[in-house]
């Protein structure tokens, strides 16, 4: 007996650069939880941030950054998945490998995805720290932000929002500080 998965249509939702969404991308002075939250990665993309262009046949199939295989033609420039809503079935695309959201300089990450090591819950908040992606190599300083259930790496300069795809270590004083796993490869609004 053959099974069949049961996948539903979704939308493509196209994010344009100029997008007011991207205005609190500075990290510059970030102080607070509030900017912190604005200026994370992953955006709270919706539809009414952008204009429908297409139809997908589920979430799975996709990654962040991904370009082949979107299936909508006729654009000045590629489209790149840049955000996924797997709870509306959602696919977000930005036109061009130099849109802005394929590129962030602060991450937001729960805390039930990290493994934190011993020194975690002690530790005083925030922390200078190195992060080292299974994905891309040579990312820049970072500071480690923790402000609830929320850990927030603000790196000193923008990195591909590809490192999501993998795995994370992060490090501070050269100690393994926490790893976090993304290995679904999937992240909900």
């Amino acid at each position: 007996m053959q099974m069949f998965s049961m996948t539903r249509k979704g939308q493509i939702v196209e994010i344009p650069a100029t997008s007011t969404i991207y205005e609190a991308g500075a990290t510059e002075g970030l102080l607070t939880a509030d900017l912190l939250q604005q200026a994370a990665f992953p955006k709270s993309y919706s539809l009414f941030d952008g204009f429908l262009v297409g139809e997908h046949e589920g979430c799975e199939h996709f990654a962040l950054g991904q370009r082949k295989g979107i299936g909508v033609g006729g654009k000045k420039a590629p489209l790149f998945v840049i955000g996924i809503d797997e709870r509306e079935n959602r696919l977000f695309v930005g036109q061009g490998a130099d849109h802005p959201g394929l590129k962030a300089c602060v991450f937001r990450f729960a805390l039930n995805h990290a493994i934190p090591s011993d020194n975690f819950n002690t530790a005083t908040y925030p922390l200078s720290a190195q992060v080292v992606s299974t994905i891309q190599s040579h990312l820049p300083l970072a500071m480690l932000h923790r402000i609830g259930e929320d850990l927030f790496i603000v790196f000193q300069n923008e990195v591909p929002v590809t490192i999501l795809n993998g795995s994370l270590e992060v490090y501070t004083d050269q100690i393994l500080h926490m790893t976090i796993h993304n290995s679904n490869k999937r992240y909900e609004n």
